[in-house]
């Protein structure tokens, strides 16, 4: 069966950009970072959702979001895109508490503000859910709730996850001359047929499941944490639901937590120096999750995990954030931050090889082809992506 691919001018227009904008990125539930960013008072990450500028900061203890611009004269509070420092404005000094409350006004009888002017000269805040460690924001007028967007598999996989992850944290970012979907459906593809083409010596060699015998897993044993949740294990799509699809193969209007799902595949696995100094908890496999609409995480043998977001910045330029972290390390165990470094280091040589297809792509899509390419049935995820997508933007009535 072949799906339709999306139109090629939602990767290229303007149009397009701004309509994602609006009402994908403002009405969704979107990542901004880790609570291993934020460990002491004042510490701060600045991040962009949907073109607002958005800051969390923690605050007498606990974790807040606002927007990062300041009532006065719209200046960022924080400018940084991370860092440790008080609410107060550089411009003007103007000073917020820890509810975003107006707290202070250098040279304030010069403004002549009554009481009642002060009131609407608040931070805006927004809505703020931190599963496990993982943070998200909303900033829609009408916020739904995140179990509206994510399954409880994925809230409780997300949960369990940081209880295994190390609280050190290797984070950086940078930007790509392509169009932010590109790298989200190379993530959600169906089984990773890029791999063997595009990473042949740095990922495909790991993603042969030949080799020592696999260890028994901590978090998908039966009685374990995750035993119950549903998880595709690849390459196994016989009896796969499909996305979008009703029982007789007709578009049906797309649940957004059908968007995003939890893959598991055996990989080789070969012990190396750090491994018995880690809580390892799935040795043996390779486990994904794709979170809409523009993450992914993934866990390698269950020693160390890629944290992977692609946000739009314009039509064909996307900044890629990444954060590396090991399992979490055996009481008694130092830090090893040159481990993450080596991670890293390895994961952006992956990287480097995917944007080199993504920026040729996207050369592609500026020349205004008549379709974006075909999607074969072991490609059904991004299909069903598409779907939403469309939805979402109230451009979907002829994609069938």
């Amino acid at each position: 069966m072949i799906y339709p691919s999306l139109p090629p001018a939602s990767y290229t227009e303007t149009l397009w950009f701004d309509l994602e904008r609006e009402r994908l990125f403002r009405e969704h539930w979107i990542l901004v970072g880790m609570t291993q960013q934020l460990p002491s008072e004042n510490c701060y990450i600045t991040r962009e959702v949907g073109g607002i500028p958005v800051l969390v900061q923690k605050i007498g203890g606990q974790l807040r979001a606002f927007k990062n611009a300041c009532p006065h004269r719209l200046c960022p509070i924080q400018t940084g895109a991370f860092g440790n420092r008080k609410l107060l404005c550089p411009y003007h000094g103007w000073s917020f508490g820890q509810e975003g409350r107006l707290r202070g006004i250098p040279l304030g009888t010069g403004y002549n503000f009554s009481e009642e002017d002060k009131v609407c000269m608040d931070l805006q805040t927004y809505p703020l859910e931190a599963v496990g460690d993982f943070l998200f924001v909303n900033v829609s007028a009408t916020p739904k709730p995140i179990s509206w967007q994510f399954s409880d598999d994925m809230l409780l996989l997300l949960t369990e996850l940081s209880r295994f992850l190390s609280r050190e944290v290797s984070y950086t970012s940078w930007t790509g001359k392509y169009n932010w979907k590109l790298n989200y459906e190379n993530i959600i593809e169906g089984e990773g047929q890029h791999v063997p083409f595009v990473h042949q010596t740095t990922l495909a060699p790991s993603f042969k499941s030949e080799g020592s015998p696999v260890p028994p897993s901590h978090l998908f044993r039966p009685d374990g944490p995750l035993g119950k949740i549903h998880l595709t294990e690849m390459p196994d799509w016989a009896h796969s639901p499909i996305p979008g699809l009703d029982d007789n193969g007709k578009p049906k209007k797309i649940d957004v937590r059908e968007v995003s799902d939890i893959k598991r595949r055996r990989i080789a696995y070969t012990p190396r120096w750090h491994s018995e100094r880690m809580e390892s908890c799935d040795r043996g496999w390779y486990f994904a999750c794709h979170i809409f609409p523009n993450v992914n995480v993934s866990i390698t043998s269950g020693e160390w995990c890629f944290l992977e977001q692609f946000s739009p910045l314009a039509p064909d330029r996307t900044e890629y954030h990444s954060w590396a972290f090991s399992a979490r390390l055996k009481e008694g165990v130092r830090p090893m931050p040159h481990l993450l470094w080596g991670f890293h280091h390895n994961e952006k040589r992956v990287v480097d090889e995917d944007v080199v297809v993504f920026e040729e792509v996207q050369k592609v899509l500026a020349s205004r082809p008549d379709n974006a390419g075909y999607l074969g049935e072991n490609e059904r995820t991004l299909a069903a992506f598409g779907r939403y997508y469309l939805q979402c933007l109230k451009k979907g009535e002829d994609y069938a």
